[in-house]
């Protein structure tokens, strides 16, 4: 059960703060965009594979996979419910 709130905090907190970013005007909707195209395309999917591959679900040579589009869809169950 740790583990599971350790990757929720992880997944959300980034998001917390570009939210919070774009709320107070610190970020511009061209860099708010930016932000959100890099924590989609690169941040979330690097932390769903790294917990993939800690719990042995792919292996290291996969890791690449997960940078195609919704590749880890078929983990979602253990990625955000941990069952197996």
């Amino acid at each position: 059960m740790k583990n599971i709130i350790i990757f929720y905090i992880l997944i959300l907190l980034p998001l917390l703060g570009i939210g919070l970013l774009a709320k107070f005007k610190y970020l511009s909707p061209i860099e708010f965009a930016w932000a959100m195209g890099i924590y989609c395309l690169v941040y979330h999917p690097l932390i769903s594979i790294l917990r993939l591959v800690k719990y042995n679900k792919v292996t290291r040579s996969e890791i690449w996979l997960c940078f195609i589009p919704c590749y880890d869809w078929k983990y979602f169950s253990f990625l955000f419910f941990n069952t197996n």
